[in-house]
């Protein structure tokens, strides 16, 4: 890859840090003309940053419920100024705040600073502020983060018990912040004792990779909640029971049976969610288990009613029908 191409994002990685799949971001590219991904050596689409943002800011709109085949066409001002409108803000305001809470984060250990060096850009996009100034585990004992942390990232060849105890210590003082540490070899029994909600300590089976840790930060720590959002991280149902009903009957009428197998298993994990949150009040001793199992149906949920909406949409079905 030359010097140029490192500065740019393939579509794997556009796709995880914008929220828009594989797939549309080609439709988008290919019926819209949205943006125009430079082709590596191997023609692979690589996106600028500039993309990164006109890509979130369209996908903001879209949400919204303007219409795609609109907003694809408007330039850079207009899309800020139709969000300033959408977020209450008059237009010529201050820049758009992202969606992502900033995570400052620090990084101890050669090979995941090493790594997480070469990748802070797109870190820094997904809302990563890395600080470098701990070589090891060590170095954070003797000069631990203070508690305006929020994230820990240490890397080991392999990881011991008694490692896990010395990062509980660490940890002690500053309980609202996370640890991911990334491992080559461990005994299943320690990952056993320290992969549970709650215990602030996340393991990954190396080598480092940027994707799994993104996708282990999403778990442990929370999106910034928006104004007047009482769950954070937890988005409300967006097909009534009716409507779910009415998509999984649809095979009869088209021969793709996807949407009635979707449709089924949004309703599913609904009805999951709702048994988890009663259990999360009928059992307070196992309440914090119960608030994840809660929260990770309907984060599964809002991913499949998102795949059904897509779905629906591309076969030209009403939604409110």
């Amino acid at each position: 890859m030359s010097a140029t191409e490192t500065d740019l994002f393939d579509i794997r990685a556009v796709s995880r840090l914008t929220g828009v799949s594989s797939a549309n971001l080609r439709a988008w590219e290919r019926r819209y003309g949205l943006v125009k991904p430079h082709r590596a050596s191997s023609n692979r689409r690589l996106y600028s940053s500039s993309d990164l943002l006109r890509l979130e800011r369209v996908k903001k709109l879209a949400d919204s419920g303007e219409a795609l085949s609109v907003i694809a066409a408007l330039g850079e001002d207009e899309l800020v100024r139709r969000i300033e409108l959408l977020d209450g803000r008059p237009s010529g305001g201050q820049p758009v705040p992202s969606r992502r809470k900033r995570i400052r984060t620090a990084v101890a250990g050669a090979e995941v600073g090493e790594i997480l060096a070469r990748q802070s850009q797109q870190l820094k996009l997904e809302g990563y502020d890395l600080d470098f100034h701990w070589g090891s585990l060590g170095e954070l004992e003797a000069k631990p983060p203070g508690p305006d942390y929020d994230l820990l990232i240490l890397s080991f060849p392999t990881l011991f018990p008694y490692t896990i105890e010395r990062l509980k210590a660490l940890m002690a003082p500053i309980p609202g912040t996370k640890c991911v540490v990334f491992y080559r070899f461990a005994a299943s029994r320690t990952i056993a004792n320290v992969s549970v909600p709650g215990s602030g300590i996340i393991p990954i089976k190396g080598p480092v990779d940027f994707h799994k840790l993104v996708m282990a930060n999403r778990e442990i720590i929370p999106a910034a909640p928006q104004a007047g959002q009482e769950n954070p991280g937890i988005r409300e149902p967006r097909f009534t029971a009716r409507q779910l009903a009415r998509f999984s009957r649809l095979s009869t009428s088209i021969e793709c049976e996807c949407p009635k197998h979707l449709a089924e298993l949004a309703a599913s994990l609904q009805a999951f969610a709702e048994y988890s949150r009663s259990c999360e009040s009928r059992n307070p001793d196992d309440k914090e288990m119960h608030v994840y199992l809660h929260r990770v149906s309907c984060q599964a949920r809002g991913l499949i009613e998102d795949a059904l909406e897509t779905l629906i949409r591309s076969e030209g079905i009403d939604l409110e029908e």
